[in-house]
């Protein structure tokens, strides 16, 4: 270990300590530096060939601390799972601890495993050029460790810090392009940051690279659940907030437009629940910038929307707007300010990609895609009343037990072919990008409810008639019992819509907000 500190400057692990002054020709730091207290001590080893060096920054969820790879001699980055407010370090320098109660310790080891899952699927985006690569990852010393590419050069906030602490937009949007082609690719592969600010993009020698994805997670427009809050004030959108809130590409597009802001303004955007709460909290960029032009300023207040459905809903119709509202300046849009966010639960949809219009008009929203009508939601409504009439028919001529039993029958089969229906039709406008799954899933609860209610009044009519043994007995409770079981959740699915929409029952709109 002395040699291996003999040899190589902890500070920047590039050059040498001169073997009398013990300064480092590079750096101009001496073999004196440490890490601070709670960090780990330079000159530790992890994994048996792993050097830690000095730490580069410390967030919520963790330290980074430059190091050398011992086996490949080469410079690398050491991320740290080291959960603030709920772990510290043991007296030996290595090993972390959760706090001694057990609320602390669920969350760190909750923590931990999310750590560790996360670079698993951070490895497989190791393919997208600037986007800084993960070489391995392992858990050591009761908590885990990422190891990463060395990025070299300096953070955009300190390019920013540089230059007076503003550019122009012309320099961010060439500085960030490769930042707008990484995100196309990492949320192609349905992964997002959720971290994106100026101190999170480092400009390269060989452009700008997008480090620092401890808060990247996967995203599924089918199954929404709950993701950890992970939030950097005037850059996270208000769905960050929100253990359940609805996050996609949308919200890499929020920080990513907010970054922007900074770079252009000079200033830190406003935080997203004060601007939900007063639309004037956000000053609008001309008045920081005067170059900043009404069509530029329109496009990145768009970017910024608290609401999601009025917000870009990816990186590439955001980037080619701003371009095409860049290079004209004379075009005076509209721009209006942020409206109020309500705050309501949503279930996750996918939103069709917005496409870039070349022959780009800034007096209208930017890509705007306007309502069409949802003609599968209307065919399954068809199907399902013709259905509901069939089985109604059916039970009218009802005249024996053979009769009886063969209309339950068709009733068990109504009740499988309408979900089966529902889904068929569901997952054909899935594939072109129009459903509202609210709607569908509501239209055969009706329809169920429906063909339930009839069937029950004609076999009530014609029981006491037919009934021959205890079986009949059993039969009829059964079909007793699913009529207001139906009705329940027919209930309970119109306090969803109310909710969601306003509207008890949004399956008897044929128009879908979605699409």
């Amino acid at each position: 270990m002395d040699g291996l500190l003999d040899n190589k400057c902890i500070y920047c692990m590039t050059g040498a300590y001169d073997s009398v002054s013990g300064i480092c020709p590079v750096c101009h730091h001496d073999r004196e530096y440490q890490n601070a207290d709670h960090q780990l001590s330079v000159g530790s080893v992890l994994g048996g060939r792993y050097l830690v060096g000095r730490a580069l920054g410390q967030g919520g969820f963790g330290v980074t601390y430059i190091g050398w790879d011992m086996h490949k001699s080469e410079k690398i980055a050491i991320k740290e799972y080291f959960p603030s407010g709920c772990a510290a370090r043991k007296r030996d320098n290595y090993t972390l601890s959760p706090y001694d109660d057990s609320e602390s310790r669920n969350i760190y080891e909750a923590g931990k495993n999310r750590f560790l899952d996360e670079a698993k699927r951070l490895k497989e985006i190791n393919d997208v050029a600037n986007v800084v690569r993960v070489s391995a990852f392992f858990a050591e010393n009761n908590t885990a460790y990422i190891i990463m590419d060395y990025v070299d050069g300096i953070t955009f906030k300190k390019y920013l810090f540089d230059r007076g602490g503003k550019t122009s937009l012309t320099d961010a949007l060439e500085k960030l392009h490769p930042v707008v082609t990484a995100l196309s690719q990492i949320h192609k592969k349905n992964m997002l940051h959720r971290d994106i600010s100026p101190d999170n993009i480092i400009l390269s020698p060989l452009g700008a690279v997008l480090i620092d994805f401890g808060a990247a997670r996967e995203y599924s427009f089918e199954t929404p659940t709950s993701k950890t809050i992970n939030v950097k004030t005037g850059y996270a959108p208000m769905e960050q907030y929100d253990t359940h809130g609805k996050q996609g590409p949308w919200t890499d597009v929020f920080a990513f437009a907010s970054t922007i802001y900074r770079a252009v303004t000079g200033i830190l955007p406003a935080n997203a629940i004060k601007r939900s709460e007063n639309s004037d909290e956000l000053r609008l960029p001309h008045e920081l910038n005067p170059d900043v032009n009404p069509a530029e300023e329109a496009v990145l207040l768009k970017g910024m929307e608290i609401d999601i459905q009025k917000r870009y809903q990816d990186i590439d119709s955001f980037y080619r707007d701003l371009i095409a509202a860049h290079a004209t300046p004379g075009f005076v849009p509209t721009a209006e300010r942020t409206p109020k966010i309500k705050k309501t639960k949503e279930k996750a949809n996918q939103v069709p990609n917005q496409t870039f219009n070349p022959s780009f008009n800034p007096t209208l929203n930017p890509t705007e895609v306007k309502p069409k009508k949802n003609i599968f939601a209307l065919i399954t409504a068809i199907v399902f009343f013709i259905s509901s009439l069939y089985s109604f028919f059916f039970f009218v001529g009802v005249t024996s037990n053979d009769d009886l039993y063969a209309g339950l029958m068709l009733q068990l089969i109504l009740i499988i072919v309408v979900p089966l229906t529902a889904g068929v039709f569901l997952l054909r406008s899935f594939a072109k990008g129009k459903s509202d799954v609210a709607a569908v899933i509501q239209t055969a609860l009706l329809a169920l409810w429906l063909i339930s209610l009839v069937s029950t009044i004609l076999f009530d009519a014609t029981y006491g008639y037919y009934r021959t043994s205890d079986f009949d007995d059993l039969f009829g409770m059964l079909i007793y019992m699913h009529v207001p079981l139906l009705t329940v959740l027919n209930v309970l699915f119109g306090i969803y819509t109310k909710q969601k929409h306003g509207k008890w029952f949004e399956a008897v709109i044929l128009f879908s907000k979605k699409n």
